[in-house]
C-alpha cells in the first residue's frame, strides 16, 4: 500500500514526480556535457599525474589498460552527477520535502 504524496505549495508547477532516465537526459544543458566531458577528460588525467609522479614501471599495456579503466570511471563518475543536476530541474527537491 502506497503513501500518496504531500501537496507542497512552491511558487513553479511540478514537472514529474518521478521523471523517466530519458526525460532526464533530454532536460541536459550545455554544463551538464560540460561535467561529463570534464570528468570523463581529467580522470585519466589524473592517472597518468599519478604515474608520472609514483611511477609503477608497469609495461604499457598496463598503463593504458588502466587509462582506458579511468576514462571509463570518469565518464560514468560525469554522467551520474550531470544526472543528479538535471534531475533536480525536472523534479525540483523542494518539491520533495515535507512542511516541517
Amino acid at each position: 500500500m502506497a503513501v500518496p504524496p504531500k501537496k507542497i505549495d512552491h511558487p513553479y508547477p511540478l514537472i514529474d514526480n518521478d521523471p523517466y532516465v530519458t526525460r532526464v537526459v533530454r532536460y541536459f544543458r550545455p554544463s551538464d556535457y560540460a561535467t561529463i566531458a570534464l570528468s570523463t577528460a581529467a580522470a585519466p588525467g589524473l592517472y597518468m599525474l599519478m604515474e608520472v609522479c609514483a611511477p609503477q614501471y608497469m609495461g604499457r599495456t598496463a598503463v593504458m589498460s588502466g587509462m582506458r579503466t579511468s576514462g571509463l570511471i570518469g565518464l560514468t563518475g560525469g554522467f551520474l552527477i550531470a544526472y543528479q543536476q538535471s534531475s533536480r530541474i525536472v523534479a525540483p527537491l523542494s518539491s520533495l520535502e515535507t512542511n516541517s
